[in-house]
């Protein structure tokens, strides 16, 4: 008799809808060796132990780009369910905090571009961002 199949590994992950004042949004490369290299996403990333979402939001960005933001209000909640994993995906609007460092190709970062909504087919995003892409192109 075969085993029962596994339960996938579930995974509660923070991404940020960074938004310029003209209206572009901050995307982010995946680096090599990791889950999906290559592909686009909104920046962000796993929760810690102990962190709140808003809070490994922030982190992450921080970490991953070397910028300071601020988190706003949720903008969308989902789960996205991948081979191997599954995920729940929060969305929060975000800013560059004021007092921050300008975020340009220097940061020393992950891979990065500031696009507009209707420009991300252009670019190769993860699976699970594509719902949220459909809701910005919506909103104009």
């Amino acid at each position: 008799m075969a085993d029962p199949p596994r339960p996938l590994p579930f995974l509660i992950v923070s991404a940020g809808l960074v938004l310029r004042d003209d209206g572009a949004l901050l995307i982010a490369r995946r680096p090599p060796g990791g889950f999906m290299p290559g592909y686009w996403e909104f920046p962000g990333g796993k929760l810690e132990e102990g962190e709140t979402p808003e809070g490994c939001l922030a982190r992450e960005i921080r970490e991953e780009l070397g910028v300071e933001v601020r988190v706003g209000r949720i903008f969308h909640v989902k789960i996205h369910e991948y081979p191997d994993r599954r995920v729940l995906l929060l969305f929060y609007r975000c800013a560059i905090a004021p007092d921050a460092s300008p975020l340009d190709a220097a940061s020393g970062g992950l891979e990065h571009a500031w696009v507009k909504p209707q420009e991300l087919s252009s670019y190769e995003m993860l699976p699970a961002d594509e719902e949220v892409i459909g809701m910005l192109l919506e909103e104009g």
